[in-house]
């Protein structure tokens, strides 16, 4: 099969397309003929050896979590999936399971799912890397309920996308911020859309009950003053300032800062699932690549300001 191998940790050059041996699915395993895979920030972090040391990943591997294709074959203690049901599903990096820039991977069975009929498969290839992280955001570490008041930062982007669909979803009134270009598209989501170079967040009029910065452009005191008493910072970054900030918020009470670091659970999945099987929530494709321009996709991630979802397609 064909697979992008990453050669040595590094920049975008380091990825190489090669003809390896197909994956033979172990109990519990499922053998997914892949047909899109998703791209996430985490895909470069790892490849230039930034989580190296929670990572179990080390050069050569295949990178990728996202896929989304076909079950080509089962391991034993599997139930629920045959050969030629559509699925998607996510693996896991830092356990050092299979990436999904590839013909075939194989996936525990814990974490795929029925694709529903109405998604394709280049959008459900793009729904587990920021989809779930979204779902975790607003319905574990940040529950969102109907008429609150949600502000995205970076609400055209990957994670941003989703965050906004699923936060109106659940009966929110959503504003988002990002670049001019994308007013539209995030206005399209339900949103109220500004543009961040013409209105500066910290600024805006609150109080909010969740504040989701998918960028990380600010830190918890930066808007600490939107929350309402009993809100909720959600960021993504980890790291020692802001690990501090989420503790200090704890000892102090009112509005708490909250780092995005649970691993979803299937049952998250399916959650989105429902809203991606009804229309409420779809993935925003913004680009797509063929898997030979693997290492175009992974520059045009790391430069940042990338609307919707970057996927890969096999077989082109």
């Amino acid at each position: 099969m064909l697979a992008v191998i990453v050669t040595r940790f590094g920049g975008p050059e380091v990825l190489e397309l090669r003809e390896v041996p197909p994956p033979v699915p172990r109990p519990g395993e499922v053998l997914v003929r892949v047909r899109a895979a998703g791209v996430n920030p985490l895909d470069w972090k790892l490849r230039k050896g930034e989580l190296r040391l929670v990572s179990a990943r080390r050069p050569p591997y295949v990178p990728g979590s996202d896929l989304a294709g076909e079950v080509a074959a089962v391991g034993e203690e599997v139930t629920g999936f045959r050969p030629g049901d559509r699925v998607f599903g996510w693996t896991v990096a830092f356990r050092g399971e299979a990436g999904t820039y590839a013909e075939f991977a194989a996936v525990p069975a814990t974490q795929l799912l029925a694709t529903p009929a109405a998604v394709t498969d280049r959008e459900a290839a793009g729904v587990c890397g920021s989809g779930l992280s979204a779902w975790v955001a607003l319905t574990r570490l940040a529950p969102v309920r109907a008429g609150q008041r949600v502000l995205v930062i970076g609400a055209a982007g990957g994670l941003g996308t989703f965050a906004v669909q699923i936060a109106r979803a659940r009966g929110a009134e959503v504003t988002g911020t990002c670049g001019a270009a994308n007013l539209d598209l995030v206005r399209g989501l339900g949103a109220e859309a500004l543009d961040y170079r013409a209105t500066d967040a910290r600024t805006l009029a609150g109080p909010f009950d969740v504040v989701f910065d998918t960028v990380n452009a600010f830190h918890f005191g930066d808007l600490r003053h939107l929350l309402a008493r009993d809100g909720t910072y959600v960021d993504t970054m980890p790291g020692p300032r802001r690990w501090l900030a989420g503790q200090l918020s704890r000892l102090r009470g009112g509005p708490r800062a909250r780092t995005l670091l649970l691993e979803p659970a299937l049952d998250d999945l399916r959650g989105l699932a429902e809203l991606l099987a009804d229309g409420r929530v779809r993935t925003v494709v913004g680009h797509l690549f063929p898997l030979r321009e693997a290492a175009e996709a992974h520059r045009l991630s790391e430069g940042g300001h990338v609307r919707g979802k970057i996927v890969l397609l096999t077989g082109t």
